[in-house]
């Protein structure tokens, strides 16, 4: 596999059914970490409900690959990641000031949502490959996904640095939710650039990665926030 990944550059192997099982597996365990391990406040309850959606997505990656139910599994994917940049701007938001685009981002996503489960004429492109799960709406609600998705990403990591300029407190905790985000950008750009033929997966890819953000929230972010509630 190595020869074959140095002689063929514009292949990118990342994913099998069993990566995305074993996925699965690791951040509904650390969601369950975090939800025996600290006390329920919605800060803990939204990190576990994000971890938890990233999970879903890793399952309906494996369920794709390994069941025929292709629809179902198509929308239970494609839905279970919409409202992750809402959730994730709104998280920033317990170290930053209050902001009303968290409500605009939920309200977009929440859209967005009904349309993949509630529209019967959404074609849902979902196939598995070798490499990764394309699993993409049709065009024009792709791009639509796709500006709302970027946009709030990007708002979110807008949200870290500014605040990183402008106030001391919460320094540690805006540093690794900045590297959380970082953690799972900057890798996707990356494939994204060099590898031509991952650009239809990069949703499977982009959750892939974002398994060092649930590590992040669970093990440095999540202990920093309680820790200070605890003062």
């Amino acid at each position: 596999m190595f020869k074959k990944l140095t002689a063929d550059q514009a292949t990118f192997f990342c994913f099998t059914p069993l990566v995305s099982l074993l996925t699965f597996i690791i951040e509904l365990t650390l969601a369950l970490y975090i939800l025996f391990r600290y006390k329920t406040n919605s800060f803990n309850l939204l990190t576990v409900v994000i971890i938890l959606l990233l999970g879903t997505f890793q399952l309906s990656e494996y369920m794709l690959c390994t069941s025929e139910n292709l629809i179902l599994w198509g929308r239970i994917g494609a839905a279970s990641i919409t409202l992750l940049p809402a959730l994730g701007l709104h998280l920033i938001t317990f170290f930053t000031k209050k902001s009303w685009l968290v409500i605009a981002g939920y309200i977009f996503g929440v859209c967005l949502m009904s349309i993949i489960f509630f529209l019967p004429s959404l074609t849902i492109d979902t196939r598995c490959t070798v490499k990764f799960v394309i699993l993409l709406p049709q065009t024009f609600y792709q791009q639509i996904f796709i500006f709302y998705y970027v946009g709030f990403l990007f708002i979110g990591i807008f949200a870290i640095i500014h605040s990183l300029a402008t106030q001391t407190k919460n320094y540690n905790s805006l540093i690794w939710m900045l590297i959380g985000y970082l953690s799972f950008i900057l890798p996707t750009i990356i494939v994204f650039i060099l590898y031509q033929t991952t650009r239809q997966g990069i949703p499977s890819i982009m959750c892939g990665f974002a398994i060092f953000l649930a590590v992040v929230l669970a093990f440095k972010v999540i202990p920093g926030f309680n820790k200070k509630s605890k003062k």
